[in-house]
């Protein structure tokens, strides 16, 4: 039998193919066999357990469309009548841009992430009330345009969450809700 190492790519491609005609194993099969080596952790070094853990990160608000701006008189004209309310955050190298507008009864919070092309998951969970008992959980997955998009929401406070690779990134609250007179 000749050794891995000495087989030309030819070879190497007509065994790979041969293999891929062969019938799989049963599935009792496969899981007896995965039963009989159990796995053991590894040691690892400390160094490298560190580089893999979660890092958390929290979100800086730099722009909120409802707030006044510096130095401005509260009733701009060109904000006085804005339903949607415009939010962005910096946090970990990248932009968080969302959106709360009305939707229907509720709200709908719609984002994106830019930065690093990552995909990942948002959780938005409101935060507890005294008067309101359990809580309200969404989550939904970032597409590949870094876009997300959370509809049906009751007025309230929420926290905002993301999952993107080995960070996790926290905003400040939220409040979602109609514009403050």
């Amino acid at each position: 039998m000749t050794r891995l190492e000495q087989l030309s790519d030819a070879d190497l491609t007509t065994m790979l193919q041969r293999a891929r005609a062969l019938p799989d194993a049963p599935a009792a099969w496969v899981d007896r066999a995965i039963a009989m080596f159990p796995a053991k952790p590894r040691a690892e070094p400390l160094s490298q357990q560190i580089g893999r853990a979660l890092q958390r990160v929290v979100g800086t608000l730099r722009i909120d469309s409802w707030a006044p701006p510096a130095g401005m008189a509260m009733a701009l004209r060109s904000t006085a009548n804005l339903e949607t309310r415009h939010l962005l955050f910096n946090a970990a190298g990248r932009d968080i841009d969302l959106r709360i507008s009305t939707a229907g009864q509720g709200f709908e919070l719609c984002g994106q992430i830019l930065g690093p092309d990552e995909t990942g998951n948002v959780a938005l969970v409101r935060l507890p009330r005294p008067d309101v008992h359990g809580h309200e959980t969404h989550m939904v997955r970032v597409d590949d345009l870094g876009e997300f998009r959370i509809g049906g929401l009751s007025a309230g406070t929420f926290a905002l969450t993301f999952r993107m690779g080995d960070e996790e990134i926290t905003l400040p609250p939220i409040e979602l809700g109609d514009r403050p007179q």
